[in-house]
Order: C-alpha cells, then structure tokens, then sequence
C-alpha cells in the first residue's frame, strides 16, 4: 500500500483531481448560476441583424425582390459549440438556382454551423418575386426645385448637367413606366452661380418616384443664375466743349444696342441708355471710350464699356478773287470813285467745312459799304461782306477807300 501511494501513477492522479477542482471553481465563481462545467453546459443565444446573402443571382437578366437584408439567427447547444459558431462567423444565404419569373418561396440557409447544433433562422423562408430585368437608356431633364423662393428679381438663366444620357435598369414592367429621368436642384435663395452633385430620380408619367437602378446614380449641375434683362438702344451724347474751329459731326458707339439687367419694374421704366462722350479735347476724328449711364435700378449693362467714333469736322479757309465791292445807299445824283481798290473788286477768305468752301463763288459773297449818309468828298470806310449759309467771310482790317462826287448836270 505504501508503495501503490507513492508510485508516480498515484501522484499524478492527485494532481489531475485538483487541477479538476480548480477549473470547476473558477468557473462557478464567473458565472454562479450555471452548475456543472460551464464550457460543456446547453446555451442558447440570439444573434440579431445577420446579413443574407444571395447566391446564384442572374443579375443580367433577372431582377428579384422580397429579400430581406438581414434576419436573426437563434443558436442553442454547448457554449463551445456557439463560441465557436460565433468566430468562424456562421453565414446565412438564399440560393435562386432554377427560380421561376414570378412569385417563390425560399427558404433561409446556414453554413459554418456545428451540426450539433440547434440553428433557428427567423424568418424562416422569404416569398421572392423574379423579374424580367431590362435596360434602356434616357437623357436626364434638370427640375428646379423652390424655383418661387430664390432671390427677388434673380431668374434661372441656364441649366446643363455633366451627365447627359444614363442607363436605366430593373423589372421591364418598372422600367417601362419611367416617363424621364430627373436632376433635381434646389435654387433657393439663389443670386449666383453655382454647381451641385444630386442625386438622380426615375419618374412616370405622373412625376411618381420608381425604384430602379440608374447608372450613374449622380450628375454634377451647374446653373447659371442671372437678374432679367433687355436690350436698349444706345445713344451717344456729348459733354464739354470742342476747341475752336472743330465741330463733331456725329457720334458712332460700336453697337447699336446693349443688355440691361435689374428687376423687372425697372426694365419696365427705360426705354434707352446713354453713353457720354467728353469732346473737350477732340481735334480730330478719333475713336474713345464713352462712360456708359445706368439709369436708377439698373444693376449693370453688357457690354460694360463701349467705344464711340467721334467724327470731327474742322473748317477750312480759301481765298476768293474778284469780289465786286457795292455800294449801298448811294443815291442817284452822286457818283463813286474808288481810290482803294482802285478797281473796285477785292479778294477775302472765307472760313468753313471743305465740301462747303469748295464750291463757293465770287458771286455768292457780298462785299459791300453803306455810303447812304455821306457827303461828297473822300472816305475811308470797314468793309462788310457776307457768304452763303455755314460759310463765315474774314473782313477783319479790311478797308475801302473812295471818293464821292456829284454829278454834272
């Protein structure tokens, strides 16, 4: 006996019932309640939200619903068993292998599961629809939402998205009722440029969103925003004085209308706009930047600057020969003898614009003294003269000489 307790077999049997002792009390002391071996004892455990996934799917040429994307997985055996399901992360799936069009019943699977033990999957089974899948392709129609409640005044001017056509996708029945396809943009309080990314929508005829698949699912936006405009015609007006001797024929701005911008009430009001040109230092014809007037209201003009051709007249001088002085008021019992000109024709110059002065003619200029109220005897008087319409005659120092007698009886 003594040899059979100190044998190496007897010893090693001691060791193992306490090493037996100490695991059952650590295990009683973490969880008091459960009796026995807590790591071979029955548990059952829910696991919630446990995605499906879908196997043998004909995704080019069927569409289905009915499919829930997760459901809840009840495991009931050892705790080992479901430590163990829960690492190696137990799957649940549904097979549409050989699915009809139309209306099925399939039933939820599980795999990486112990069979030893109990898995409840709930729901159990799902009634799945199976649809003929078609694709078409439509141009996508920009929609303005809160257009009404944008910034007074401000209007949409343009609209274009960077996507231009998309493909369309989903039961033929779905896809057939979609009307058009729709980048929404919401413009409120807008008063400017701007881009956006949106999300694309499939409508019918009635505006009713559909759920299909459209590829791309987004499109960037990019809306012009500007006031309401209209076009006027310009009209050139001058300020200043030329220098002498220079007349401005005309004013030519480049355009003969511009586009005016602000509300529509003042639209409503202008009829027209100016453009100011200062001519106080024109000498000849030239080409300058006219200062564009907004009449109040008015936001802004395009263009913001105008050129106007100021075209410049300046006046010209000729001599004219041979201009016969007359006399007026002489009367009848008098006669005059010119002492100088002693010939009694004299030569003046003439001012004016050169398709004026060109044509002129001694007889269309008048040179004349009054000798009404003199006596006989010599005189010395200014001459006087006048020209045609626009043309100014030079008598400046000019003199007439001549003496006055009385006739013999």
């Amino acid at each position: 006996m003594d040899k059979f307790i100190e044998s190496q077999w007897f010893l090693k049997g001691i060791a193992l019932i306490f090493a037996l002792l100490l695991f059952i009390s650590f295990g009683l002391e973490r969880n008091p309640n459960q009796s026995g071996f807590p790591f071979f004892t029955g548990t059952k455990e829910t696991v919630e939200e446990v995605p499906v996934k879908i196997e043998n799917y004909d995704q080019e040429n069927t569409v289905v619903d009915g499919i829930p994307a997760t459901v809840d997985v009840t495991l009931e055996g050892s705790n080992s068993l479901v430590w163990d399901a829960r690492l190696k992360k137990f799957e649940v799936y549904v097979d549409l292998k050989d699915l009809q069009l139309g209306k099925n019943e399939v039933e939820f699977k599980h795999r990486n599961v112990n069979e030893d033990l109990k898995v409840t999957i709930k729901p159990k089974t799902a009634t799945v629809y199976v649809y003929e899948k078609v694709t078409k392709e439509f141009p996508v129609t920009i929609s303005y939402v809160n257009e009404s409640s944008m910034k007074e005044g401000y209007v949409i001017q343009d609209a274009t998205s960077k996507v231009e056509r998309v493909k369309v996708s989903g039961p033929k029945e779905e896809v057939e009722r979609v009307s058009k396809v729709v980048a929404p943009i919401d413009v409120k309080n807008a008063d400017k440029d701007f881009e956006k990314e949106v999300p694309l929508s499939a409508r019918d005829a009635k505006d009713n969103p559909l759920a299909v698949k459209i590829e791309p699912a987004v499109a960037k936006v990019a809306v012009d925003i500007m006031l309401p405009s209209k076009k006027v015609p310009v009209v050139p007006k001058k300020t200043g004085t030329p220098p002498e001797g220079v007349t401005i024929d005309n004013l030519e701005p480049e355009v003969k209308e511009v586009t005016i911008f602000g509300l529509q009430k003042e639209l409503n009001t202008v009829t027209s706009i100016s453009v100011e040109v200062d001519v106080s230092d024109i000498k000849e014809s030239t080409v300058v930047q006219g200062e564009m007037i907004l009449p109040e209201g008015i936001k802004s003009v395009t263009p913001e600057k105008l050129k106007v051709r100021v075209n410049v007249k300046k006046e010209e001088t000729k001599t004219v020969d041979n201009i016969k002085i007359n006399l007026i008021g002489l009367s009848d019992e008098y006669k005059v003898t010119f002492i100088s000109p002693s010939n009694g024709m004299i030569a003046l110059d003439i001012f004016g614009f050169q398709d004026i002065i060109d044509s002129v003619t001694a007889k269309e200029v008048e040179a004349y003294v009054d000798v009404s109220k003199l006596s006989p005897g010599t005189h010395e008087l200014p001459l006087q003269a006048k020209g045609p319409q626009n043309v100014t005659v030079d008598v400046q120092n000019k003199k007439v000489k001549f003496n006055i007698v009385k006739n013999e009886a």
